[in-house]
């Protein structure tokens, strides 16, 4: 009963929350649509039927959240891993991808520090993730982005306008409309866009793992900070 409470709370809060972004007083998202949503805590369970349950590697800690508890890394190898599962690949789909995120204040080396990922790096590339970028891009480095790999040599990549590592709670979110835009929210607000009609017939299917805080095998990419509410949509909540 607790968890079908906290899973229709997370639905509720995303319809409030893309009604108040589209201006409207209705927003909908059916919940047939989440592909997976993870609450992280007490463990990496998933909380939909799918049953797409990550294991907890490393030793992170659970600590208060921004609702309940939620899951602490420690930037060297903490990571939730729910396997290779093809019901969390969004092959031509549209998709929304969520998260509550408090980056730790520090400068995360690699090219990312993993919030989301499900991204297979080989050219072309195809998948999703959802990261803190790193030191190795001077330019962009501690902004939030969503790279996509649309059949791309390096992924298409989406980036924040400013830096998230500032230890403070923050709601982040990509829509994905497949015909329309890659748009990143940042706690409630648009923060960036980009047209990415021209791919809208890529699969972005492959047999990367689903992981959270880390990419598996490269802890150079795990993140420091603490992670809640992450949840997946083969869907994009459009106003009605």
């Amino acid at each position: 009963m607790r968890v079908f409470i906290i899973f229709s709370f997370m639905l509720l809060f995303l319809v409030l929350f893309f009604a108040i972004l589209c201006n409207s007083s209705n927003a909908k998202i059916d919940p047939a649509f989440c592909m997976g949503a993870w609450l992280l805590d007490e463990d990496g369970n998933d909380i939909t039927a799918n049953g797409y349950h990550c294991i907890i590697n490393g030793k992170p800690k659970f600590v208060d959240g921004k609702f309940g508890k939620a899951m602490d890394c420690d930037g060297t190898d903490d990571i939730a891993d729910a396997g290779d599962q093809d019901g969390l690949d969004v092959g031509p789909e549209n998709f929304l991808v969520v998260s509550w995120l408090k980056c730790a204040k520090y400068d995360p080396g690699d090219w990312e520090a993993q919030i989301i990922y499900k991204f297979d790096h080989t050219a072309p590339r195809h998948g999703y993730l959802l990261a803190v970028r790193g030191s190795l891009d001077a330019g962009n480095k501690n902004k939030p982005v969503f790279i996509f790999g649309l059949g791309d040599a390096s992924g298409i990549h989406l980036f924040g306008t400013k830096a998230i590592n500032d230890d403070n709670w923050h709601h982040l979110a990509v829509t994905v409309d497949r015909a329309g835009s890659m748009i990143m929210y940042r706690d409630g607000e648009i923060e960036a866009q980009m047209s990415i009609v021209a791919y809208a017939k890529q699969d972005e299917n492959n047999s990367k793992e689903f992981t959270i805080g880390s990419e598996k095998g490269v802890p150079s990419r795990s993140i420091k900070g603490t992670i809640g509410e992450v949840a997946l949509f083969k869907s994009i909540l459009l106003p009605i």
